[in-house]
């Protein structure tokens, strides 16, 4: 008697996020990834299947976040809720209905020029970030004096660190659906605290 059920196989599905690129001129119009020398890239490739997609439509450019909700088989379009609620609950932090959750960076800012010269630094944070975190908490709003920032550093597990930020009423208490915003600080800034800015109020 013939076994007509296909032998169970063992497959690795890799997707490398993020090496798109556009081809430069000076390079004779390749992407660095056709000029990159990626010996275990190419034997993985030759060894399997390859492609491209269009994770959620054609022609429509989207993130890490968008693209792996779509991967995974959730329509962002009906699912995702925005970068930071997505961020949060990845890092285990609890989100209750009436949450709000930013993901925010801080930037090395060159003083003189006022130019953002990174804006993502999140190398040897551990040092800057309690600091930084601290120069927030506290902080008051000019447009809405009674609410302040309440901000806690917490080490992460992950590359990122974590600030997780709540705005509180300093004359009563929480914001009335207990608001919290959880700010995941990426990156540390030099100079001035540019934070907050309009669109966020």
């Amino acid at each position: 008697m013939v076994n007509l059920e296909q032998p169970k196989r063992r497959v690795a599905f890799v997707l490398i996020d993020g090496v798109g690129d556009v081809s430069l001129p000076r390079f004779g119009y390749k992407t660095p990834l056709q000029l990159a020398k990626i010996p275990n890239l190419d034997a993985i490739a030759s060894a399997g299947i390859n492609g491209l997609m269009d994770p959620v439509e054609v022609g429509l450019g989207c993130g890490s976040d968008t693209a792996h909700l779509s991967l995974l088989g959730y329509d962002p379009r009906v699912y995702y809720r925005g970068r930071g609620a997505f961020e949060s609950m990845g890092a285990g932090l609890a989100m209750s209905p009436g949450d709000i959750a930013f993901k925010s960076n801080f930037a090395t800012l060159d003083e003189e020029t006022g130019i953002v010269v990174s804006r993502r630094a999140d190398r040897h944070f551990e040092e800057e970030g309690p600091i930084l975190c601290a120069a927030l908490d506290g902080m008051k709003l000019p447009s809405f004096p009674e609410y302040e920032i309440r901000v806690r550093y917490i080490p992460s597990l992950f590359s990122d660190l974590l600030c997780p930020l709540c705005i509180t009423d300093v004359h009563n208490h929480m914001l009335a659906s207990r608001v919290q915003l959880y700010f995941f600080f990426v990156c540390y800034m030099i100079g001035s605290i540019i934070f907050f800015p309009k669109v966020f109020l």
